[in-house]
């Protein structure tokens, strides 16, 4: 059994309430009173309970994040961004990878709702809204990539409906009218946004929606590459293709190439979200920048500014996206489609 509190105050000749402030590093001690307790410290190899400390500051100085895939490269960033801050806030980061599993996500939240975190953040949680809501009561959080309809949760997103308007937007202005899009996973409230947007382009232009053209993805390269088998067969196969996230459209390219097609010389591709392996696939991928790492920054900002003043923050930052064009995509306008 180690040194207890009282083992060092006794070394060093003084009240357990002088070496718990030393500790903490509360009230002013005198150096010479200081130096006895620390000496004391390091002879005992004392280590403070966290657990008894975290009971008298109802404070734990960790921040819990879950995430649905720390494996692709999107959720990545935004979890080194949000470490960063949190680091140089006085803050460490425990994180909860749900691989898309809403028990296992509720698992996370459970864990460090119940003892081991000051505040959540939530990183495009598959959660109903309610529960959501319901879990704000209990614990600071903040909404990343997720927008609910509620003022007092503080949401950190981007507009995926007007993000997959621009992508198809895009490919229409170049010629293309036969579309695929490659979906998300169904329970996922960015998949039902992203198709608003697609299906939006396309009656704005006066396209037709055809199912036929809409695959069902996971957000895996897997998926884009299924997708691809699927969309080859059709009779009228697609000259363009939307993913709803790179790496789907990554997928989609490779077996488009692997089957002796070119990109973008028999499809043009578009992604979503801008991962750094986007720019360094060939050809560059043609997608929709999302905000990622300012998103992470602002949302652990602006949740420790709430937990440092104790006072309510109302923010829903609705970010801005970007259509970075890349060689993946081009013009059939002096083509018969």
């Amino acid at each position: 059994m180690g040194a207890t509190i009282k083992d060092v105050a006794k070394e060093a000749g003084v009240s357990v309430m002088t070496v718990s402030r030393v500790i903490n590093h509360k009230d002013y001690i005198a150096d010479k009173t200081r130096v006895k307790v620390e000496k004391a410290l390091k002879k005992l190899n004392y280590m403070p309970n966290m657990n008894a400390r975290n009971l008298v500051t109802n404070k734990t100085d960790f921040l819990g994040i879950v995430v649905p895939d720390i494996s692709n490269p999107f959720f990545g960033d935004l979890v080194k961004a949000a470490e960063k801050i949190a680091k140089e806030r006085g803050y460490s980061i425990i994180l909860g990878d749900s691989d898309g599993d809403p028990e296992a996500e509720n698992g996370y939240i459970e864990a460090f709702r119940s003892r081991m975190c000051d505040a959540i953040i939530l990183v495009a949680p598959r959660i109903d809204d309610q529960k959501i809501r319901e879990l704000s009561k209990a614990i600071p959080l903040v909404l990343v990539d997720r927008m609910i309809s509620d003022d007092d949760i503080i949401q950190v997103y981007l507009d995926n409906a007007e993000g997959a308007y621009s992508a198809v937007t895009h490919l229409i202005n170049l010629g293309h009218t036969r579309i695929g899009f490659i979906m998300g996973p169904e329970n996922v409230p960015n998949t039902y946004r992203r198709k608003v947007g697609y299906v939006k382009a396309l009656e704005d232009h006066g396209i037709a929606v055809d199912e036929e053209l809409i695959v069902q993805g996971d957000f895996i390269t897997e998926t884009g590459e299924r997708a691809f088998a699927e969309l080859i067969k059709l009779p009228r196969r697609p000259t363009a293709v939307f993913g709803s996230n790179d790496l789907m459209a990554f997928g989609f390219v490779r077996a488009a190439n692997e089957a002796g097609f070119s990109v973008p010389g028999d499809f043009s591709v578009v992604g979503f979200d801008d991962v750094y392996l986007s720019a360094m696939m060939e050809p560059g991928l043609t997608t929709v920048k999302y905000p990622i790492i300012q998103m992470g920054k602002q949302a652990i900002n602006v949740l420790l500014d709430s937990l440092s003043t104790k006072e309510t923050v109302n923010l829903r930052a609705n970010l801005k996206h970007e259509l970075i064009i890349r060689r993946s995509t081009r013009s059939i306008l002096d083509e018969e489609q």
